[in-house]
């Protein structure tokens, strides 16, 4: 099967996204533009989308207004997603042009696409964008107690795999959407100490000892910590 960083990166995106203030060429770079601009954005190979100008709420591609394609990576690192614009203004309108098709078609479609997009921007260690998924999911009345176990997984897969920062990132998310214990502290203490942000550690293994005074791993830390800091002193 994979890992979950694996099954990821097979994940053909398609939705609607926004650069605030920001046209994105093909190089996955932003020029400045006053206002909001929307994209349309879909998978025609693996690792790249399609990026469309929305006419009317709908990707559209003609003279004048080619459609693009661009590495998936650069256009995550700069987009945000818009799942409620996609559900309420142009999923209604969708027709049979081919630049629309491989377009999410129902709600359940929308919300299917809104986790799996939502675990691809923490892979890439955008927490915010994975925090907007999962506001909109909540919105609309969708349970996601199940993601938790997900995010978790995929938190220590990353740090694993030498990607603390990113991993950080998934532990922030979780932090933000479910509230925090002390097994979570201790988490991103870990990726703190890693990234090389001592103070933070420091601070997230504290919080974990005020959560639960008998947290082992929290001693634990807590204990390094301070022998680290002597033999510097």
């Amino acid at each position: 099967m994979g890992t979950l960083t694996d099954r990821l990166a097979t994940l053909r995106v398609a939705g609607i996204f926004s650069t605030s203030g920001n046209k994105v060429n093909s190089r996955g770079t932003a020029r400045h533009q006053a206002g909001r601009i929307y994209h349309g954005a879909r998978t025609v190979a693996a690792g790249v989308l399609e990026i469309c100008t929305l006419v009317d709420d709908m990707p559209y591609s003609g003279p004048m207004l080619e459609a693009r394609r661009m590495e998936a990576q650069r256009f995550l690192a700069v987009a945000m997603p818009e799942p409620a614009y996609l559900l309420h203004r142009t999923l209604p309108r969708l027709d049979d042009r081919p630049e629309v098709q491989g377009y999410p078609r129902t709600r359940e479609d929308v919300v299917r696409g809104a986790c799996g997009q939502a675990l691809l921007f923490l892979a890439h260690g955008r927490a915010d964008a994975a925090l907007a998924l999962y506001d909109f999911l909540l919105a609309e009345g969708c349970a996601i107690e199940g993601q938790k176990r997900i995010i978790n997984a995929l938190a220590m897969e990353l740090r694993k795999d030498g990607e603390p920062a990113k991993a950080l990132a998934c532990f922030e998310t979780l932090r933000d959407i479910f509230g925090t214990d002390e097994n979570l502290h201790c988490n991103m203490a870990r990726c703190c100490l890693e990234t090389g942000d001592r103070a933070a550690c420091s601070v997230h293994v504290a919080e974990a000892l005020r959560i639960n005074p008998y947290c082992v791993p929290a001693l634990r830390f807590a204990e390094y910590l301070r022998t680290q800091r002597s033999r510097q002193g």
